[in-house]
């Protein structure tokens, strides 16, 4: 039996089209696209969270931040253990950008209009 690596809400087709679609212009040339799921925490679903697993939830993206490395936008709508649930949009890879580092933005700027996402909750091997 594999390892449960982390938990996510992981993006349906049509959401994650919709957020790279909406900003692809502030994404940088050359950086790696993501797009695909909000992390909810590391390993297996906490207990309390198992009733959801492989269910639809739906997140909303309500800011959006950006820095050297990572770009990401921030959601509500399920637990996250993340200090700031977010989904990584992209990255800079050519300059060492890993999707954790959307952890790291301190800048984030509100959304003037919130986008609808949805996701099915998993565990990710």
């Amino acid at each position: 039996m594999n390892k449960i690596r982390y938990s996510a809400v992981v993006l349906d087709e049509k959401s994650h089209n919709e957020i790279v679609n909406r900003f692809k212009t502030i994404i940088p040339t050359g950086w790696e696209i993501i797009a695909h799921h909000m992390t909810i925490n590391l390993g297996e679903l906490d207990e309390k969270y198992k009733k959801y697993l492989n269910k639809s939830v739906k997140l909303i993206a309500h800011d959006i931040g950006i820095d050297d490395m990572a770009v990401a936008v921030g959601v509500s709508g399920f637990f996250s253990k993340n200090k700031k649930p977010h989904i990584t949009l992209a990255v800079n890879r050519k300059n060492g950008g890993k999707p954790v580092m959307s952890n790291y933005i301190n800048d984030w700027m509100p959304l003037t209009n919130p986008i609808e996402l949805i996701g099915i909750v998993k565990e990710i091997e």
